[in-house]
């Protein structure tokens, strides 16, 4: 049996149900691309216009930071869109993590040499304690390899003792 994509569109378009999610689904895209019009570009690639439910927009942040930015915003995105969708009277945001998204890890920053000659001199100045000991580590882990004091596989200070 052949089915062509012509009488899979007519019996889509036939069955009521099916056209109601249809009509909501479109309603949901426009909701985006005025959404998307209306927010910085950094935002607009962290939420997503979820759904909207009883006059209520509800937008999607990817995490606590967006959402937070999103309720800031949340004033000025109201009137931006009620311009196309009068029937919205609030905006309602929640955070969905994604999952699969993969972060780029953070650069690792070094301290540079000036930074590590102050963190020498400080060690220098504090007692024998805890707090020594960590400023001492700091410079060990931060130190080039090529620079004087920088650790060595032979160097066993790392160890707690």
């Amino acid at each position: 049996m052949v089915v062509h994509s012509r009488s899979i569109g007519y019996l889509l378009n036939s069955l009521t149900h099916l056209e109601a999610i249809r009509v909501r689904a479109e309603r949901i895209a426009a909701m985006q691309q005025a959404y998307l019009a209306a927010v910085p570009k950094e935002l607009a690639q962290s939420s997503t216009v979820g759904y909207e439910t009883q006059g209520a927009l509800v937008l999607l942040a990817a995490n606590g930071a967006v959402a937070a930015r999103l309720r800031h915003l949340a004033p000025r995105l109201l009137l931006t869109i009620r311009k196309q969708f009068p029937e919205v009277k609030a905006i309602r945001t929640e955070v969905q993590l994604v999952r699969g998204v993969k972060r780029t890890p953070a650069p690792i920053r070094r301290i540079g040499a000036t930074g590590v000659q102050s963190l020498r001199g400080l060690e220098t100045s504090l007692a024998e304690g805890p707090l020594r000991d960590a400023v001492r580590r700091l410079i060990r882990r931060t130190a080039q390899p090529d620079e004087p004091g920088a650790p060595d596989s032979a160097d066993g200070d790392d160890q707690p003792g």
